[in-house]
């Protein structure tokens, strides 16, 4: 609650600084370079384009009062406001409240309604708030998902997507009227699983916001990885890869360590942090605290060994926020985290560059459908569009537990790829596609020929048993080889010939690295290869050393000083304290 003893507890950062020493020249030239680089790729939306937001939401706004007012004057039930408060509210959360969304993105909405308003009510078609949303001229699409664990309207208003939530405030006959009110723990008390979860999402990007030291820096660095991620196709929480919510808590983290830090170091920091981070230790931008009343559960306190990639949300209760990250996305996220190290270090390194172009490595975008010589391809119809688009959205929130069953063959490398496409030649069908690259070692033991009909049956059986499905909604699966992938823009936007040479590539280098892989399993190793691996070992070792003398000038008064330096000197890497649960963070440091 505000003002209690929590706040201490929820406002102080998991882990103290790491550095503090000013930014140096090349990196302010640096970010000066990257934002105008993000600015030219990928800029906010113009003045004309935020008002029509904003108007959007004031009509929202309105809606929901008007609707809930009503509802209460139907049940005779007087509104106990004092003239200014609205009986229904509502928030926003993501990329819009913290100011980085770009054109095209959709709005996280919660509309918050009094104990005497149910969840069932506002999503009725006969007379709720869904009704009431299909009768606007300017609404184009609503589908009302009432299935899902959270319950969710989604809605294209004048071509503005829109995710709507619904929260209802159980234990008050009035509803917060400011976001800076979602802090106070006490509208949690009586509340439900479905509200609980969707005002978690305010909640979280507001205390986000206070726990940052730099807003600014964090919005432009937030802005780079959210790009960068989407380019690189790690954009997708349902995919199993990580969404808004784990972005922005992992860039709120990197901003805690490095306070001081420009945006284009924090990207430096971000990837070599996440490169090296020792999974399945946490990530946590503040301590957990407890609620007297309340007796929810929070990460730790029971934890899965399925969570493979625990980030933390820091309001009350704190919980997992990428509980759907398997061992294939992992190793695919750890993989690109390396890669992106590299190419960061090399922009470091061009000190006289003035060009923002020298930052479009880092951007590139995946070369998802030239690097496997496998693909397995997922193809839904349905009647209508409003039909194949409810039906896509349940497929593709379980294609993940088609991945889980396709891991039980000998595969070294699954991709499931983030994005739904449609075809040209295809067009009333929705297509999703994942790589599949076989095991050198355990694949040749289980022969040349790999059947994945058993996985692909149970899972096309247990997807079909969705209870909403109708006869018209069917799916399919088949494997194929990158020779029959349709040559399609969605797919190959150069055209898929123009890309053979990359595919080529690819193939090369996926040869080398299967051959490399037999020939450690036989106990032998190329020379060149033993060069390389001690190469990148030694540079590995370099930036930890240096990271570690970083903190190894942090001191402490008395017996905290010296109950944190035996911490520190069982450890041989930064990496190793969040093993250790790391130094007391409670306290602040002193730095000399």
């Amino acid at each position: 609650m505000e003002g209690d003893e929590s706040d201490s507890t929820r406002f102080t950062p998991w882990f103290s600084a790491l550095d503090v020493s000013p930014p140096e020249e090349n990196d302010i030239k640096h970010t000066e370079l990257l934002r105008s680089y993000i600015d030219d790729i990928l800029p906010l939306e113009t003045p004309d384009e935020q008002r029509a937001r904003l108007n959007l939401l004031r009509d929202l706004s309105e809606m929901v009062n008007q609707w809930v007012l009503g509802k209460l004057e139907a049940k005779h039930v007087i509104f106990d406001g004092d003239g200014t408060q609205a009986a229904g509210m509502i928030f926003v959360s993501g990329s819009y409240r913290l100011g980085v969304n770009s054109k095209g993105s959709d709005i996280d909405t919660i509309v918050t309604v009094p104990r005497d308003i149910s969840r069932e009510e506002f999503f009725s078609e006969e007379d709720g708030f869904v009704s009431m949303l299909r009768k606007r001229s300017e609404v184009s699409y609503v589908n009302s998902v009432t299935s899902a664990k959270v319950p969710i309207i989604e809605v294209v208003w004048n071509d503005i997507e829109l995710d709507v939530l619904c929260c209802v405030i159980a234990n008050s006959a009035t509803v917060p009227q400011d976001p800076s009110e979602l802090l106070d723990d006490s509208i949690l008390f009586g509340m439900d699983e479905a509200s609980m979860i969707s005002i978690n999402g305010p909640r979280v990007t507001e205390l986000t916001v206070r726990l940052v030291p730099n807003i600014e820096t964090f919005k432009l660095c937030l802005r780079c990885i959210r790009v960068w991620a989407k380019n690189r196709g790690l954009y997708s929480n349902k995919m199993g890869f990580l969404g808004g919510v784990n972005f922005q808590i992992l860039v709120a983290f990197v901003c805690q360590l490095f306070p001081t830090a420009t945006p284009a170091r924090l990207l430096a920091h971000f990837f070599e942090l996440y490169r090296a981070w020792k999974w399945p230790t946490e990530i946590r931008l503040c301590h957990p605290y407890p609620v007297s009343g309340l007796d929810l559960e929070q990460f730790g306190d029971r934890r899965s060994p399925g969570e493979l990639m625990p980030i933390i949300t820091p309001a009350y209760p704190c919980r997992n926020s990428s509980y759907n990250v398997s061992k294939a996305t992992l190793a695919i996220m750890s993989e690109e985290f390396a890669l992106a190290e590299k190419v960061c270090k090399g922009i470091r390194r061009q000190t006289s560059e003035s060009d923002f172009s020298i930052w479009a490595p880092l951007f590139e975008k995946t070369e998802f459908f030239c690097r496997y010589q496998n693909y397995i391809a997922v193809r839904a119809t349905g009647s209508d569009d409003d039909a194949l688009a409810r039906w896509g959205g349940w497929i593709e929130s379980r294609l993940r537990k088609l991945v889980d069953e396709v891991q039980r063959f000998p595969i070294r490398q699954i991709y499931p790829y983030p994005k739904k496409f449609t075809l040209e030649r295809d067009p009333l069908a929705a297509y999703w596609y994942i790589g599949i690259l076989r095991h050198p070692i355990f694949s040749e033991r289980s022969g040349h020929s790999m059947d994945l009909s058993s996985a692909v049956s149970l899972w096309l059986n247990n997807v079909k048993r969705w209870d909403t499905r109708s006869e018209d909604m069917e799916a399919s699966v088949s494997v194929m080889q990158w020779k029959d992938l349709p040559d399609d823009k969605e797919l190959f936007p150069i055209g898929k010939t123009a890309d053979k040479a990359k595919h080529k590539k690819w193939m090369q280098l996926t040869t080398l690295e299967q051959n490399r892989i037999k020939s450690q399993s036989e106990g032998t190793k190329a020379a060149p290869v033993v060069e390389e691996e001690e190469k990148v070992i030694k540079e590995e070792k370099e930036e930890e050393t240096k990271m570690q003398a970083m903190l190894g000038k942090r001191i402490r008064d008395g017996k905290e000083a010296n109950e944190a330096l035996k911490k520190v000197s069982k450890i041989t890497s930064l990496f190793d304290l969040p093993v250790v649960n790391g130094i007391d963070t409670t306290t602040p440091f002193r730095y000399i």
